[in-house]
């Protein structure tokens, strides 16, 4: 029909849904990071009863255990913004700190005396086939469709024009469904939120917060423009 011929851009956004749009970013979000959360909250009890070694110490192992996570909050933000992320990106980092964890893990339950000797080989032999598999098996672009997606899903790969990963940041431009319109359109998705396009509605404000301001000035020399995204405000200025 006409609406599909000339695909507004507002119908993909589901401004009507809010709640599913809610829903869906919650439950990204909730397969990447609930369960982590949960075992780091279960593990400040135990880790404060490993160090205080009973009541009178309660205090100390506390401090200890606020200490080191502390000194590990400051050591692992140099370290991923220093080293991890632009050496590795984000999926291989968050891949070799879950390897770290999980060998951690394998030592804790090889030389503790929390079940049977026999369970503990079992458990560590487990863990030490979940690496194993992690590292060989988990594909070089898990993370990618996490960023190649916007408020109103899941972008179609095959439109996918551009994608880079940076220390911040990631980028990608795809096709723009815009109909009949503007055939050549094309949108900027930055780290799973679509900032711009070049379609013709997109196009209109963007140049409008170029020219508005300089038609309240009698003779513009400069201008300044903040944010650089598809430059159609800084083309526009240029005029």
């Amino acid at each position: 029909n006409m609406e599909l011929l000339l695909s507004t851009p507002w119908n993909g956004y589901n401004l009507q849904k809010p709640i599913l749009v809610f829903g869906r970013y919650f439950a990204d979000s909730s397969a990447l990071m609930l369960f982590p959360t949960i075992a780091f909250g279960m593990s400040f009890p135990i880790l404060i009863k490993m160090a205080s070694s009973g009541h009178e110490r309660i205090g100390m192992g506390t401090g200890q255990i606020y200490g080191a996570n502390t000194f590990g909050a400051i050591l692992g933000s140099l370290l991923a913004g220093f080293l991890f992320l632009p050496r590795l990106g984000a999926q291989q980092s968050l891949l070799l700190i879950a390897t770290l964890n999980l060998l951690m893990m394998m030592y804790l339950f090889r030389t503790g005396e929390y079940f049977t000797k026999m369970l503990r080989k079992m458990i560590t032999v487990a863990l030490a086939g979940l690496i194993l598999v992690a590292n060989i098996g988990l594909p070089s672009d898990l993370l990618d469709r996490f960023f190649m997606r916007d408020s109103s899903g899941q972008k179609d790969i095959q439109k996918l024009l551009y994608f880079e990963e940076g220390l911040t940041d990631t980028v990608a431009v795809f096709r723009d469904d815009y109909g009949i319109l503007d055939p050549d359109a094309k949108r900027l998705v930055t780290n799973g939120v679509s900032m711009s396009a070049v379609n013709f509605i997109a196009s209109r404000y963007m140049k409008l917060l170029a020219h508005l301001p300089i038609m309240l000035v009698d003779n513009p020399e400069e201008v300044l423009v903040v944010c650089f995204g598809t430059g159609q405000t800084t083309g526009a200025a240029s005029i």
